[in-house]
């Protein structure tokens, strides 16, 4: 999987809970079922991972990419879930986040 932190054009919407998020399995994965799964896994782990408070800071304000890979079809949403808070808290995330405050 792999996540692209996108931040919010200025005076964007940011009154809902969540920034924008996109899903996007590209056609090199197979064919439209599998796109398809690999989009609500990728949805249905985010939606585990937003319950976890640490990336309640992060996902406020910013848009999010979640690219699905091979490997995403091979894992279920907890795994998946797992990836996601992992890959949205890793430093360079929390240093992109801080940038964009200031």
């Amino acid at each position: 999987m792999f996540v692209m932190p996108v931040q919010l054009a200025d005076g964007a919407d940011t009154s809902q809970k969540l920034g924008k998020v996109a899903f996007v399995a590209p056609k090199r994965l197979g064919n439209a079922v599998l796109r398809n799964r690999c989009k609500r896994l990728l949805r249905a782990g985010l939606a585990k991972a937003t319950e976890d408070t640490r990336l309640s800071s992060i996902c406020d304000s910013n848009g999010i990419i979640l690219m699905a890979t091979p490997k995403t079809a091979e894992q279920n949403s907890l795994q998946i879930k797992e990836e996601i808070i992992e890959l949205l808290t890793k430093p360079a995330m929390d240093a992109a986040h801080k940038d964009k405050n200031n």
